[in-house]
């Protein structure tokens, strides 16, 4: 008994990145390298307002 994972895969990959910090400048050269292997992921958002100084420092 095991887990049937998409596309007959036998494990997941997941990526957590420093949203705090994260900007397009800083992530997007890593997430472009990613999908150009092949590595589909999705990135980390901020749902609700940033409390203190982390804005996502211009991420649209």
């Amino acid at each position: 008994m095991g887990i049937n994972w998409p596309d007959k895969k036998n494990f997941a990959f997941t990526i957590v990145d420093d949203t705090d910090n994260g900007t397009v400048e800083n992530t997007k050269p890593v997430y472009d390298f990613l999908y150009e292997q092949g590595i589909i992921t999705t990135k980390t958002v901020w749902v609700y307002p940033s409390r203190d100084k982390f804005t996502g420092g211009g991420v649209a």
